[in-house]
């Protein structure tokens, strides 16, 4: 990401050109030739798809919010994890307004730093697949009840062949459709402007 905020030179020029018309969503073709309009001769294509992989869209990947939650509080009953306070005294750490309210990338931090046992990418499907508010963040209170398998338990998936309680990751296609440019645009702002993401 470094890499990336050195090669910009105006902020206000990164976020007021908004190629995705108000989606946030970008196709791949078109997330490439932005990151290469952006850093032009900074970053190979190995690394574009990198980033790419880090901001992929992952509302299409089939599974719903309640199938997420299933398979999350599955995972974390398995281990027997209990800490739910903690998360949501870190997460209200990173509340700076104060509102209850997250962005998906500070959640996924938070998760990752109290090493909740969940695969990443199950993480990111989940966190994902959270409603959130009008300025795009989450709430933090409906997060981690989602984590909760003990004061908020959602039934278990029945055993399909076709989906496994067992999360095998992603899908066998590792073909990279849509790229959450929104996402991608708030971390390189901050980045530039030395703010950890």
């Amino acid at each position: 990401m470094q890499k990336l905020a050195s090669a910009v030179t105006s902020v206000d020029d990164l976020t007021r050109q908004d190629p995705t018309g108000g989606s946030g969503i970008l196709p791949f073709e078109q997330f490439h030739g932005a990151v290469q309009a952006l850093a032009p001769g900074r970053l190979t294509d190995h690394e574009i798809m990198t980033v790419a992989r880090n901001y992929q869209d992952r509302k299409d990947d089939g599974y719903n919010l309640q199938t997420l939650v299933a398979l999350s509080q599955e995972h974390i009953r398995k281990v027997n994890y209990e800490d739910f306070s903690t998360i949501a005294a870190q997460c209200d750490h990173y509340d700076q307004e104060r509102d209850g309210f997250l962005s998906r990338s500070h959640l996924r931090t938070v998760s990752q730093s109290l090493k909740i046992p969940l695969p990443d990418d199950l993480l990111r499907a989940l966190i994902s697949g959270m409603p959130e508010n009008g300025s795009g963040q989450v709430n933090i209170m409906d997060f981690v009840h989602h984590l909760n398998w003990r004061d908020h338990p959602v039934a278990p998936l029945p055993q399909q062949d076709n989906l496994e309680t067992d999360w095998t990751g992603t899908p066998k296609s590792r073909q990279i459709n849509s790229v959450n440019y929104s996402e991608f645009i708030t971390d390189v702002t901050a980045a530039n402007k030395g703010i950890p993401k």
